[in-house]
């Protein structure tokens, strides 16, 4: 299985943060243990997990290397807002599955799982 990955920081430098390559680490690791073949790591440095841009690049990678799986380390990584929960769908309906490093595959089909992660993004 095909899969890429996603990491982003807010700022550049910023201590607070997991880094970027730490969170590669992450990701490939749980991509190996899934047994997924990780093709390629979208990195956004100094990007806010507000800015909708970020999508975009992600899209072009999917496009691009035709995953069967998004890996990002932690889901506020990928995006802090309920938009979000639109972008993701929009993943499962191209039959992207959708895989968070720290906690495994995202329950997008059930109430609760999508429960978990608008309640998550807020």
């Amino acid at each position: 299985m095909i899969a890429i990955g996603y990491a982003r920081i807010s700022k550049k430098g910023d201590e607070k943060s997991v880094s970027i390559d730490v969170q590669r680490q992450q990701i490939g690791q749980y991509c190996d243990r899934q047994g997924f073949d990780l093709a390629h790591v979208v990195v956004h440095d100094g990007v806010s997990g507000t800015k909708r841009h970020r999508f975009a690049v992600l899209d072009e990678a999917v496009k691009e290397f035709r995953p069967s799986c998004v890996v990002y380390y932690a889901q506020d990584r990928i995006a802090r807002d309920v938009g979000l929960m639109d972008y993701l769908k929009t993943l499962t309906k191209r039959g992207i599955d959708v895989h968070e490093a720290s906690a495994g595959k995202v329950d997008l089909k059930s109430a609760d799982g999508r429960m978990l992660v608008n309640i998550r993004s807020a």
